[in-house]
């Protein structure tokens, strides 16, 4: 966990807005191994990443 994240807070309050890893010049693959189960907004621009992006995300 990132020390911004907050591990104890209510995930349906709304104040999570979602994941931002954009211009952070990651590269590779995202594994389907990670088991993201859910999330409303996932921001990967402006990034080198390539391959699939797990069809559960995408629900």
């Amino acid at each position: 966990f990132l020390q911004s994240w907050a591990n104890d807070g209510d995930p349906c309050s709304g104040l999570f807005e979602g994941v931002a890893c954009n211009e952070h010049g990651l590269s590779g693959t995202i594994s389907p191994a990670v088991e993201i189960k859910r999330v409303s907004n996932l921001y990967l621009h402006y990034n080198l990443l390539d391959g699939e992006i797990s069809r559960r995300l995408l629900i």
